[in-house]
């Protein structure tokens, strides 16, 4: 029996097995440069551990700019199965809030703090009394108020004229009557522009402080008839704003380099661990198929000597 039709396979095997071993073993190993004498060893530090950065930088690449695409983002975020999901969380979040016998301003405290709910409230009371204030001494407000402040007068006048002391002013001079109606106009138009502000201003803290004293499940179940309403607008805004900001989120996000910083954080053995937990099964094939490979020349080598 000619020994060398198993010595020759069985060498082979072995070679091809330590090969592609330490071919893979070297991606990850040494994680440092070796010297001697001052000089760096060939491939040390491994292929992986020296251009770890490059890697970050093209899978980061690939992540931001093959795979989550906008196209990607926005598909998945609008399917049945999400928006499903977002409204489940709303019916969810309703259920606890109806279920709640808090007034709205402990609710308040409950998520933010005490502060942050006062400054909230005062800020929401300031901007609406300057929305109201400017809006009823806009030009377009104001011309409208005048108009109907100066066709009820005229009324009242008509309905006055049998009176003798209007007919008596009517006779000396109709010019009196539309004096006094401008005057009176002048003057609410006036009052309106200097001293409606903190009128309006107390009134807005007056309701404010009604709406806070409410109970927040009164508060729900008196816009429950449009909860339904409420919701599709919800999720119609939700898609919309999706669609329409997409491109501006993930530039703000620059999913490439959180993914580069990411990778680039991991310590090298976290980096080999991470590739081994995908890809170990296969890199075991390879080194196995090495072995066989080696089998196989070992078994023609006898051939050609």
């Amino acid at each position: 029996m000619n020994l060398s039709y198993i010595i020759a396979p069985g060498i082979g095997a072995f070679i091809g097995y330590i090969t592609n071993f330490i071919a893979i073993k070297m991606l990850f190993r040494p994680v440092k440069p070796i010297y001697i004498f001052g000089f760096q060893l060939p491939f040390t530090p491994g292929i992986i551990p020296r251009e770890k950065a490059k890697l970050a930088k093209s899978i980061g690449n690939v992540v931001g700019e093959k795979l989550l695409t906008n196209e990607l983002i926005i598909e998945t975020l609008t399917l049945p199965v999400f928006q499903d999901k977002i409204e489940a969380f709303i019916d969810e979040k309703l259920m606890e809030i109806r279920s709640n016998n808090q007034k709205i301003e402990a609710f308040m405290y409950t998520i933010l703090d005490e502060d942050e709910s006062e400054h909230l409230i005062t800020l929401l009371q300031n901007d609406a009394a300057d929305f109201l204030y400017h809006k009823i001494n806009s030009p377009e407000v104001m011309d409208k108020l005048t108009s109907h402040i100066s066709q009820a007068l005229d009324e009242y006048v008509q309905k006055q004229e049998h009176k003798p002391v209007f007919k008596i002013l009517l006779m000396l001079n109709k010019s009196i009557i539309d004096s006094v109606k401008n005057t009176i106009t002048s003057k609410i138009k006036e009052v309106l522009f200097t001293d409606s502000y903190a009128v309006i201003k107390a009134l807005v803290h007056d309701e404010m402080q009604h709406i806070l004293n409410m109970r927040v499940n009164d508060l729900v179940s008196h816009w429950e008839d449009k909860i339904p309403k409420i919701k599709k607008i919800i999720l119609n805004s939700f898609n919309r704003s999706i669609r329409e900001n997409v491109t501006t989120i993930t530039s703000a996000l620059n999913i490439p380099s959180i993914v580069e910083k990411r990778i680039n954080a991991f310590d090298v053995l976290e980096v080999e661990q991470l590739i081994l937990s995908v890809a170990e099964k296969e890199l075991k094939a390879i080194i196995w198929l090495g072995a066989l490979l080696g089998l196989f020349m070992g078994f023609l080598m006898p051939l050609f000597s």
